[in-house]
């Protein structure tokens, strides 16, 4: 089983300089992840010159990227935004082509009260659509989520509303979009984690492992600190051959040693499951 985290407990270290890409590249090659995620938050400039002094950390880490998490809104009712957000997600893109990343998880855009919400899918599966003819000429896998809030909005996702996310992942069936499927978010939204997991099975190519600590407010924590089903979801996961990228969200806000806590928690629950 391959290994990797997006380490949300470094994002303002590394956003304000205080840690590189190459740091977190070389601690999780010491904790024994095979592959590193990074948020586009941490690609600061996409000059030549800039994304050439990425690669080269990544390089000296000797650490590959498994997944780039972006923030597109595709589900934006202004129109001219939209085309916007399709430009930005594009870069993203060839951003994550670039450094040889396997997958780019994209996202539904922000929940606008009022929106209708069969026209707001169809506005997202036009984008997707955009998408995807780049990712394939650039040798990307894109990914969908069910997906709750970043740091980088206003608002939650418009899927993180499960019968959304569901309505969705309907909408989009024969599009070449995986499902990068969080053990958190649909507990978090209160519905049934592991039969929407089963439903959604066939497109999921990777497992954010994701822990909650509390509904509301929504509250993340560390790996096995919280009551997500992340065991049950694992062995569910396991009985159905899952060969994909198990990949670590560390929410709980405790630097390096969380990550090795919840790397460390993770572990073990893949080998209880």
């Amino acid at each position: 089983m391959k290994w990797s985290c997006l380490p949300v407990s470094l994002f303002a270290p590394i956003l304000q300089g205080e840690m590189t890409v190459e740091d977190w590249a070389v601690a999780a090659k010491e904790m024994g992840m095979d592959a590193i995620d990074l948020s586009i938050l941490f690609v600061k400039h996409r000059t030549p010159s800039a994304i050439g002094q990425l690669k080269q950390q990544l390089a000296r880490a000797q650490m590959p990227v498994a997944m780039i998490t972006t923030y597109p809104d595709f589900s934006q009712p202004d129109s001219m935004q939209r085309e916007r957000e399709l430009a930005y997600a594009i870069s993203d893109i060839a951003t994550a082509a670039e450094l040889g990343a396997q997958y780019l998880r994209i996202t539904a855009g922000q929940y606008y009260p009022g929106q209708d919400d069969d026209e707001t899918i169809k506005n997202i599966v036009s984008c997707f659509e955009t998408c995807c003819k780049y990712a394939e000429r650039w040798g990307v896998e894109l990914l969908m989520e069910n997906h709750s809030k970043p740091g980088a909005w206003e608002r939650e996702d418009f899927d993180f509303c499960t019968e959304r996310f569901l309505k969705l992942v309907e909408a989009t069936e024969g599009l070449p979009v995986g499902i990068n499927f969080d053990t958190a978010n649909t507990y978090a939204d209160g519905a049934d984690a592991m039969e929407v997991f089963e439903k959604v099975y066939h497109r999921v190519e990777t497992i954010h492992v994701n822990d909650l600590k509390c509904k509301s407010p929504l509250t993340f924590c560390g790996i096995g600190d919280g009551s997500a089903p992340v065991l049950e979801i694992f062995r569910i996961a396991k009985q159905k051959g899952f060969k994909g990228l198990l990949s670590i969200e560390e929410v709980g806000g405790a630097g390096l040693d969380g990550i090795r806590k919840s790397f460390a928690n993770s572990k073990a629950f893949w080998e209880q499951a």
